[in-house]
């Protein structure tokens, strides 16, 4: 199998035209029985022949071999899908960020410009109070009345909000990851903890969006997953929820949960549901006790109280023990160990 070796918007609508070809076949194998690392083992054969190889084996082989490589697939490319995805929403931060600093740089003479007419004109209007000059006569004698209207205009063009941060600049990425998250959402299913039921909220709120047409974010959508750096972002100034920014913000927020484990995605390898890495519940059910032969007590408040009193015992035997331990000086009330010299054989 291929992967893509550029991480853009037509590779990702490759990767997930391959994934809903396969998933159109309806594949329905119970692969319970089967050990995952074998399932592996048989598409990694799968995997190195062509199509005309195949022809060389009987049908049971064939079709195993074939079903095998067709569910590995599965997972691989819902790997692939969401990478890329992962990996669009990081450049789009960091374009955000050189767009900052591009506006830094193009606009710094300029903005050293206003600061220093702003302290003239603030020594002006300082020195027009204490000696009880008109401040407008004190003013124009630094400044000619046209030429300090429009330094102010220029100004606030020049001007970012007063905690800016990049953010304000995405806008306009919205409309790229616009050409591929309406699939991303479609195609993808997610799920969650309890923590980020508000987010999976908000990404049905979209996807509905996205079917139906609709522009504006209906009332009552769930906010409280939006971080602080967002918010001011969300909402416009007159109150309503800025759709752009929302779904920016959803996308942003359901990455970062993803990675951090609270949103699993069905299907998927790298992502998959923390469940799933552990014995079945119905099948622990039918585990005895005594069978599990565990080396801990199956009672959590009993292996904290066994801990609790061990860890007291050790330490009464190292208290008494103290001045006899090689290497360990108390002096002052002050534990001193010694270095530990290096003990590796020359030959290793």
């Amino acid at each position: 199998m291929k992967y893509p070796e550029v991480c853009s918007l037509d590779a990702f609508l490759k990767v997930i035209e391959k994934l809903e070809f396969v998933r159109d076949l309806r594949l329905q194998i119970d692969t319970k029985g089967i050990h995952p690392n074998r399932l592996r083992q048989l598409s990694k054969v799968g995997a190195r022949y062509e199509p005309h190889s195949f022809r060389r084996f009987d049908d049971p082989k064939k079709n195993a071999i074939l079903v095998a490589y067709l569910i590995e697939l599965i997972l691989d490319l819902t790997d692939q899908a969401f990478d890329i995805h992962d990996r669009q929403i990081m450049q789009s931060l960091s374009k955000g960020r050189k767009a900052q600093e591009e506006l830094q740089k193009q606009d710094g003479k300029s903005i050293n410009e206003k600061v220093v007419h702003f302290a003239d004109l603030g020594s002006a209007l300082i020195k027009a109070r204490i000696e009880g000059i008109d401040p407008f006569v004190a003013l124009e004698a630094v400044m000619p009345w046209d030429h300090l209207v429009a330094s102010v205009e220029e100004a606030k063009q020049l001007a970012r909000p007063v905690d800016f941060d990049f953010l304000d600049l995405l806008e306009k990425k919205f409309y790229a990851l616009r050409k591929y998250t309406p699939t991303l959402l479609k195609v993808l299913d997610f799920r969650s903890t309890k923590s980020a039921e508000p987010l999976m909220k908000a990404v049905d709120i979209i996807r509905d969006m996205n079917e139906t047409g609709k522009r504006k974010v209906p009332d009552g959508a769930p906010l409280n997953f939006v971080s602080n750096r967002w918010q001011k972002h969300v909402y416009d100034e007159d109150g309503t929820i800025n759709r752009h920014y929302y779904e920016m913000a959803v996308l942003m927020e359901s990455r970062n949960y993803v990675r951090s484990g609270d949103v699993s995605i069905v299907g998927d390898r790298q992502h998959k549901d923390f469940d799933e890495y552990l014995v079945p519940k119905e099948n622990w059910a039918r585990i005895e006790p005594s069978v599990t032969k565990l080396a801990v007590s199956m009672s959590t408040s009993d292996y904290l109280a066994e801990r609790t009193e061990s860890l007291l015992k050790r330490q009464e035997w190292v208290s008494n023990n103290v001045d006899d331990l090689e290497g360990i000086d108390v002096e002052n009330c002050k534990l001193h160990i010694e270095r530990l010299e290096k003990d590796t054989p020359e030959e290793a």
